[in-house]
């Protein structure tokens, strides 16, 4: 299988992955390549169709805190790509057509390679060898590493010491599975109209989102989000030990007797436990390697939380910092 060779390498297409590349692009780095373990861009920005019924299985809205995303935002509200969902003064914006969309059009131009998974991560004279699952090997002067830390210091741990620059970060992140409960009704549900919920539910729940009030499904779809420490206590354990203490939690917002189907989603990595108050981390190495992701938020974030915007912008503070050191190198 033939060795292919970049002068940067972002593992990740989430949004982190696709905004570092696009402030790449911005300042001129063609020569650049994004791996994607799944088959789609967007991380966490996922949907999913089931007949007629449509949901979003992963971040359902974004808010704005920053100029950045502010000026992003209002293009893509001019290109028809997101809405005003519901709230103030944050207000909570969706994409028009589902997350997983959103992810396709902010993609576009991008050179992702697809099914593409990271097994590990050399540090070699010319800069660092990845080992995909398939056996193929790809060199790269430079690195933007996007995928949560528990993967990382499986694709790292091998061949790279962790007590590189700011690398030890990586030892002390823990991260909360979440477990989504996905219902197709048969009658609408009556909510309020924004069809969000996340006031008033039982403890375990974090939020109830009715997809047809959201505007993206033609038939009553209900995500339900369990709560990060309930969820690690049940990931593992099998289907029929985890829908009856769901389906007992439920019951309040949802007639039971209206569930055509349901479907159980599992996400290993959902949520930071933690933060760490840097944009991005630098492994301090002469070939540059970043570690960019929601997890990581700017000293003066005011959220103090993960979320899509803190991914959006450590996405372009690693961007702008490798570029920068790109530059500098060639001058």
């Amino acid at each position: 299988m033939k060795i292919q060779s970049y002068s940067i390498v972002i593992v990740g297409a989430g949004l982190s992955g696709m905004m570092a590349a696009r402030t790449l692009q911005a300042q001129g780095f063609e020569d650049l390549l994004l791996l994607e373990s799944a088959s789609v861009v967007g991380g966490r920005m996922a949907s999913k169709t089931v007949g007629e019924g449509k949901f979003d299985y992963g971040a359902q809205f974004f808010t704005i805190r920053s100029m950045l995303l502010k000026e992003q935002a209002n293009e893509w509200l001019k290109k028809g790509w997101i809405k005003h969902w519901f709230g103030e003064p944050y207000g909570r914006y969706t994409s028009v057509d589902g997350m997983c969309n959103l992810a396709v059009r902010i993609s576009e131009g991008l050179p992702i390679k697809f099914e593409a998974e990271v097994c590990s991560i050399a540090k070699i004279k010319t800069g660092f060898e990845l080992t995909l699952s398939s056996g193929q090997v790809i060199i790269a002067k430079s690195l933007i590493l996007t995928a949560p830390a528990p993967q990382l210091k499986v694709m790292l741990e091998k061949e790279i010491a962790l007590d590189y620059g700011e690398l030890p970060y990586l030892l002390t992140q823990r991260f909360y599975p979440s477990l989504i409960a996905v219902f197709q009704l048969k009658n609408p549900t009556r909510w309020e109209s924004s069809g969000h919920l996340d006031d008033g539910l039982p403890i375990n729940i974090e939020r109830m989102v009715d997809h047809q009030l959201k505007g993206i499904s033609s038939i009553p779809t209900v995500s339900v989000y369990m709560r990060g420490p309930w969820s690690e206590e049940y990931y593992d354990k099998a289907d029929d030990v985890i829908w009856p203490r769901i389906m007992e939690q439920v019951g309040k917002h949802i007639h039971l007797e209206d569930i055509i189907k349901k479907e159980l989603i599992r996400w290993r990595y959902a949520e930071a436990a933690s933060v760490v108050r840097k944009p991005f981390l630098d492994a301090g190495l002469i070939h540059p390697l970043l570690i960019a992701g929601d997890a990581y938020l700017s000293p003066q974030d005011q959220a103090g939380r993960t979320r899509l915007e803190s991914a959006f912008l450590s996405g372009i503070a690693a961007g702008e910092e490798l570029g920068r050191r790109l530059q500098d190198t060639v001058e």
